[in-house]
């Protein structure tokens, strides 16, 4: 028998794999979510899920790598999961500098929400910063 699990999010913001034009989405979005009356997490669905341990998209490592230098968080929810035990994901999640054009992330948080029957990360949460 094989089990499947919905993802956490039943709606998606930004679809990566999708049509193109992901980066200009994921920007759009997170400036109209920054703030209020609009304030909230942007949730992006991964088209094609990568493994927890491989090396993040080009399109969205870019994205992960400026919430982690902006003094973000990154950090991994696992749903579905069977005791699999701890995954070694962070290798090759931030492969370069910071750049201007990815800003947008710079007040957010990133979960990746991985499905933890096959280790591979659905969706990722870009959750505005609790401000302290």
């Amino acid at each position: 028998m094989v089990r499947t699990c919905d993802h956490p999010f039943a709606k998606s913001d930004v679809t990566l794999g999708g049509s193109g034009g992901f980066r200009t989405a994921l920007r759009d979005q997170l400036v109209r979510k920054a703030g209020p009356p609009n304030a909230g997490p942007v949730i992006v669905d991964i088209a094609q899920p990568f493994a927890v341990s491989g090396p993040t998209p080009p399109e969205l490592a870019p994205w992960i790598a400026e919430v982690k230098s902006s003094g973000g968080i990154v950090s991994v929810d696992t749903y579905c999961a069977e005791n699999r035990g701890f995954f070694s994901f962070l290798r090759g999640l931030f492969g370069g500098p910071a750049q201007n054009a990815y800003a947008a992330a710079d007040t957010y948080d990133v979960v990746l929400h991985v499905d933890g029957l096959v280790g591979a990360v659905t969706q990722v949460e870009f959750k505005p910063r609790s401000v302290q």
